[in-house]
C-alpha cells in the first residue's frame, strides 16, 4: 500500500525544467496527460527563452504575457531540447477537461469555484494587471490560474490563420472566463 502511494505521490506532481506539472488521469476519449501546475511565469519562460516580451514587467513570478502562438511554440521547442521531454500545448478537450478537475468532474463554470474572486483575477478584481500564479485557489487537480490571469494557448485552431486561447485574463468579463468558452486570434 505504501509503494503504491508513494508511485501516485511520483507521477502526480513532476517538476521538468523549472516547470511544475500535474498528472491528470485520463477518461473516456481523453488519454492521461501532464500539464503546468501554474501558468508559465516570466522567470521561467526568460530562463528558457533569454529575453521576456511581457507589458506588465518586474513581477517575476507573474504569468509571462503579451506572447504569441509562434512564441509559445518555439518556447515548447526550446524547453523539449533543455530537457528531453516531449513538451506541447493542451489539446482544447484536454484543457477543459483538467480545467473542470479531470476525473473528479467539478460542476463550477469556471476552474475550481463558482465564485471568480476565489479562483481568478479578471476584469473586476485585477487593477488591471497581471498577478502573480498561485494567489488565488487551485482547482480539484491543484492547478492553478485556468481561470483567468493570462489566457492561455491550445494546440486546437480555427483555420489555418486562427487559433485558440481559454480561461480569460485578468481584462475578461465573467463571461469570457468560462471553462466552455474558446477566444479566437489570428496568428
Amino acid at each position: 500500500m505504501k509503494k503504491i502511494q508513494k508511485y501516485k505521490e511520483f507521477k502526480s506532481t513532476r517538476n521538468v525544467g523549472g516547470i511544475d506539472l500535474v498528472f491528470v488521469e485520463g477518461s473516456g476519449s481523453v488519454k492521461s496527460f501532464y500539464i503546468g501546475k501554474t501558468e508559465v511565469t516570466q522567470r521561467q519562460w526568460r530562463r528558457v527563452m533569454g529575453t521576456n516580451p511581457s507589458n506588465f514587467t518586474g513581477c517575476y513570478d507573474c504569468p509571462v504575457e503579451n506572447v504569441s502562438f509562434e512564441d509559445a511554440i518555439a518556447f515548447i521547442k526550446k524547453l523539449k531540447a533543455e530537457t528531453g521531454m516531449n513538451y506541447r500545448l493542451p489539446k482544447m478537450e484536454e484543457w477543459e477537461y483538467a480545467a473542470k478537475g479531470g476525473v473528479n468532474k467539478m460542476p463550477s463554470q469556471y476552474s475550481g469555484s463558482d465564485n471568480m474572486d476565489d479562483i481568478s483575477w479578471c476584469v473586476y478584481n485585477s487593477d488591471a494587471n497581471t498577478h502573480q500564479v498561485a494567489t488565488k485557489s487551485p482547482n480539484a487537480l491543484d492547478i492553478y490560474d485556468m481561470t483567468g490571469n493570462v489566457s492561455e494557448w491550445v494546440s486546437d485552431s480555427y483555420d489555418n490563420n486562427t487559433r485558440y486561447v481559454k480561461g480569460g485574463s485578468w481584462a475578461d468579463d465573467a463571461v469570457n472566463c468560462t471553462i466552455k468558452t474558446k477566444e479566437k486570434y489570428n496568428v
